[in-house]
């Protein structure tokens, strides 16, 4: 028998096997030698086909229905989501993992602004004051980088991608679709065939190859998958506090895949971001609220 105490457990080991997994998503980015357009195009495309055949293995009749019926709001979702993954690869490629990570970390703020916006929801006080404080710690983050070009532009590509998906996940929620795997399958394959005319596939030498397949038909529909179900059994701000668990554990896979050590500023402006987003998390948890993501 089923008990709450349980359930609880099952979400919780749920969702901490996913954000486990997709920790190992900018690490594998970095170790793949090709240029960012290859890389999105192999990544996204693979990722197309793993996320179409997992939700058509879990219920074929709701994916082919949900592509059906998709509106625009959920077309919308699916581009922000192609957009948010071309500019996490992009910046992948120019800064090191822990300071992407740490400025993805702010991903429940962004769609908490955006739910504001576009929703009309209400931003708390404590929302808009952990908003300032995490753009007070990502700017700790890129001082020094300011005159730096591809570590600004890294930098500024991370928060775009952060930005399309706080926007993603608040346009998932004003969709219709029942199931994310239609919205999720497409923003994929979009986000592949866009950058196809640019992007060199055949340039991906054969030792980057597993890395790609891994990551593509692995990492990435495994984690969201699992992720998604979080949400069955914990409430979403526990699921969304322990998605912080890929700001801790990216950077020690990149420490050990690509020995990378964060510097000592890159280590206090993540501890502002971090406290900042949990602090937010752990706001709404007290009052019993949900996160915009």
């Amino acid at each position: 028998m089923s008990t709450p105490a349980n359930l609880a457990l099952k979400g919780l080991a749920i969702t901490m096997a996913g954000v486990a997994v997709l920790s190992l998503d900018a690490p594998l980015v970095r170790l793949i030698e090709a240029d960012a357009w290859t890389v999105v195009a192999w990544r996204s495309l693979l990722m197309a086909a793993g996320f179409a055949v997992l939700a058509l293995a879990a219920a074929p009749g709701g994916f082919l229905r949900d592509l059906r019926t998709m509106g625009r709001w959920d077309v919308l979702a699916a581009a922000a989501f192609g957009a948010s993954n071309v500019f996490f690869v992009a910046s992948a490629k120019l800064i090191p993992v822990a300071n992407l990570l740490l400025i993805i970390a702010t991903v429940p703020l962004a769609a908490a602004a955006f739910s504001w916006v576009l929703l009309g929801e209400r931003l708390r006080l404590g929302t808009g004051l952990a908003i300032g404080v995490a753009l007070c710690g990502i700017g700790v983050l890129v001082a020094g980088e300011l005159t730096l070009g591809d570590s600004l532009a890294g930098h500024g590509l991370a928060l775009a991608s952060t930005l399309c998906s706080g926007l993603f996940f608040t346009l998932l929620r004003r969709g219709r679709a029942r199931g994310s795997g239609p919205i999720l399958a497409l923003g994929a394959l979009a986000a592949g065939l866009l950058v196809l005319p640019v992007a060199w596939v055949p340039a991906l030498p054969a030792e980057s190859v597993p890395y790609a397949l891994l990551l593509g038909l692995g990492v990435m529909p495994v984690a969201f998958t699992l992720i998604a179900q979080g949400p069955r059994y914990l409430p979403a701000t526990d699921a969304a506090f322990l998605m912080l668990l890929e700001t801790v554990l990216g950077p020690i896979w990149a420490w050990i895949l690509l020995t990378e050590v964060p510097s000592d500023r890159v280590l206090l402006g993540g501890l502002i971001v971090v406290l900042a987003v949990a602090g937010h998390v752990l706001s709404l948890r007290l009052r019993g609220a949900q996160p915009a993501s």
